[in-house]
C-alpha cells in the first residue's frame, strides 16, 4: 500500500512541476498578445483589408510586433552567445 501512495505523489509532484511552467507560459503569452493586439489595432484599421486567410489582420500585426520585439537589438545582444 505505502509503493501505490509512493507513486501517486511523485506522479502528481511530477505533473505539477510541468504543468505550472507551461500555465504560467501561457498566462504571459495571452498578456503580451492583448498587448500587442492594442498596438496593432490602430495600424490594422489604416490598411484596406480585414482579414487574410480567415485569420484577423489586426492578430497577424500582433504577432508580427511581438516577434518583431525579439528581434531588437537588445534581445540580439542579450542572447548573442
Amino acid at each position: 500500500m505505502n509503493s501505490i501512495k509512493s507513486f501517486l505523489q511523485a506522479t502528481l509532484v511530477g505533473g505539477l512541476m510541468f504543468l505550472v511552467p507551461v500555465v504560467l507560459v501561457a498566462l504571459v503569452l495571452r498578456h503580451a498578445l492583448q498587448f500587442a493586439g492594442k498596438v496593432a489595432q490602430p495600424i490594422a484599421a489604416v490598411l484596406p483589408v480585414s482579414h487574410v486567410g480567415g485569420v484577423a489582420l489586426a492578430s497577424i500585426i500582433a504577432v508580427m510586433v511581438l516577434l518583431g520585439g525579439s528581434r531588437s537589438s537588445a534581445a540580439c545582444r542579450n542572447t548573442a552567445w
